[in-house]
C-alpha cells in the first residue's frame, strides 16, 4: 500500500490551486490537509498491525471494495492483497481510540463535532430530512460542501465533502462522513480518496445543495446538559405538527390528518358530550356543551413513532433527550421523585417520577394567558418514551 501515492497526490493538488486555510480565528472548512493527516495517521497505523480479517480472493470485493478488518476500523483497498501495488479508496473508523480530523472521534456528541468545522447554519435550518451547514463555491479553484441527515431531530449522518482542482485539472470528490446514533458519533468514514470528477459534476452537485440549502420551514430544538439554560414548558410549545392544541377545530384536524380511524361520543351527566377521535399518528378528546358545539381539546395522545410533540418529542426518543429539551435542574431528587422546576402554586412546574425497571414519568404543567392549565406527560420503559399525553387539566 502505497501511501506516498495519497500523500504526494494531496499534496500536489493543494500547490496546483493554491489552497490556503484562513488566518482569522474562524473554523475553516473541511481540507485537504485533514484528508491527508488521517490517512496517512491511519495507514501507519495499519503497518503496525496484521488484519483480523482480510480478503482471500478477488471474489471478496465488496461495494465499496476490498475489506482489511482491524480492531481500529477498515480499509478497502482496490486489491485482494495489500502491498505497494494497491490503492486505499477509503476506510471508516469505529474506535474511540483513534482520532480522527479536527480532534473528532467515535464517541463525540453531535455539538462538538459540529463546533470542529465551519458552519452557517447554527439552527440546523432546513427540512424534515436534511440541512445544510455550508456551501462555498469557489470555482474553478475549489468547492466544498456539508450538510446533515436527520430523521427530524435524530441526526444520521454530517457529511462534509471537497472538491479542490487536482494537477491533471480534474476535481477532487472525497470527505468524511460521520455517522451517529444517540447524538453520538458511531462511526467515521473517509471516502473518495481516488475519485476523480469534472467541472460540471461538481457544478451539478453544488446545484443540487443549494435547492437543500433554500428550505428552512425545519430547524433542531435547542437541547442542553445544562438544564438551568433551557426554557420551561410554556403555551408557546402548545402548537406542534401543525396542531395548535388550544385553537385547532375538529374540521380543521380532519383537513389535516384525513377521515378518522374511529369517531365516537358519549354524554356526559352533564349534558355535554365527549367525543373520541382515532387518527391513527394520534387520538384526540374533545369536549362539546349540550347542544354538541364550542368543541375543545381535552386531551391528545400519541403511542406511535412517526408524530412529533411539544418541542418534537417523539415516541422512541430517549429519557436523555426528552429530558434536555425542556427546563430542569432546580429541585431535589430523592431516588423516586424529582422536582425538575417551579411548585405547583407557581401553575408553571414539572417533575420526574421514577419507577422499577428503567421505567420513568416526566410531567410538565403550564398556565396558559386564559387561565387553562396544560399538562404534558411524558412516559418511558426502559428510559425510552412509550407515549406522551397532552392533557387539558
Amino acid at each position: 500500500m502505497s501511501l506516498k501515492r495519497f500523500i504526494g497526490l494531496f499534496l500536489l493538488g493543494m500547490v496546483f490551486t493554491g489552497l490556503a486555510i484562513a488566518e482569522d480565528d474562524t473554523v475553516p472548512p473541511l481540507s485537504l490537509e485533514d484528508i491527508a493527516d488521517i490517512t496517512a495517521k491511519i495507514v501507519t497505523l495499519a503497518k503496525t498491525q496484521e488484519p483480523i480479517i482480510k480478503p482471500s480472493s478477488e471474489e471478496d470485493l465488496t461495494e465499496d471494495g476490498y475489506a482489511f478488518v482491524y480492531d481500529f476500523g477498515t480499509l478497502y483497498l482496490n486489491h485482494p492483497s495489500m502491498d505497494e501495488g494497491s490503492t486505499l479508496l477509503q476506510f471508516v473508523i469505529q474506535s474511540e481510540d483513534v482520532t480522527a480530523s479536527r480532534n473528532t472521534c467515535v464517541g463525540q456528541t453531535l455539538q462538538d463535532l459540529l463546533a470542529s468545522y465551519t458552519s452557517e447554519n447554527p439552527l440546523l435550518r432546513g427540512d424534515y430530512n436534511h440541512a445544510v451547514l455550508y456551501l462555498y463555491n469557489e470555482l474553478p479553484q475549489q468547492a466544498s460542501w456539508a450538510w446533515l441527515a436527520r430523521d427530524g431531530q435524530r441526526i444520521q449522518s454530517v457529511q462534509y465533502t471537497l472538491h479542490a482542482r487536482m494537477s491533471d485539472g480534474q476535481y477532487s470528490d472525497l470527505g468524511i462522513l460521520y455517522t451517529l446514533s444517540s447524538g453520538l458519533v458511531d462511526s467515521i468514514r473517509v471516502f473518495g480518496l481516488t475519485n476523480r470528477v469534472s467541472q460540471s459534476d461538481v457544478m451539478s452537485t453544488l446545484d443540487l445543495v443549494a435547492q437543500s440549502q433554500k428550505s428552512t420551514a425545519y430547524s433542531q430544538v435547542t437541547t442542553s446538559f445544562d438544564g438551568l439554560t433551557l426554557t420551561p414548558f410554556s403555551e408557546a410549545d402548545l402548537t406542534f405538527s401543525g396542531i395548535d392544541f388550544l385553537h385547532t377545530s375538529p374540521e380543521e384536524l380532519n383537513q389535516h390528518f384525513g377521515e378518522p380511524i374511529e369517531d365516537t361520543q358519549m354524554q356526559d351527566s352533564d349534558g355535554s358530550y365527549v367525543r373520541m377521535v382515532d387518527y391513527g399518528p394520534c387520538e384526540i378528546f374533545y369536549h362539546y356543551d349540550a347542544s354538541m358545539e364550542n368543541p375543545s381539546i381535552l386531551s391528545l395522545t400519541v403511542g406511535t413513532d412517526g408524530f412529533e410533540g411539544p418541542r418534537a418529542i417523539r415516541v422512541g426518543d430517549t429519557f436523555a433527550s426528552v429530558l434536555s429539551r425542556f427546563r430542569f435542574g432546580e429541585g431535589e431528587y430523592d431516588g423516586e421523585h424529582e422536582v425538575l422546576y417551579g411548585t405547583p402554586a407557581d401553575g408553571n412546574y414539572a417533575f420526574c417520577e421514577y419507577g422499577q425497571d428503567a421505567s420513568a414519568v416526566l410531567r410538565y404543567f403550564t398556565k396558559t394567558q386564559d387561565g387553562n392549565v396544560i399538562e404534558l406527560m411524558a412516559i418511558f420503559e426502559d428510559m425510552i418514551l412509550t407515549e406522551f399525553l397532552v392533557i387539558h387539566v
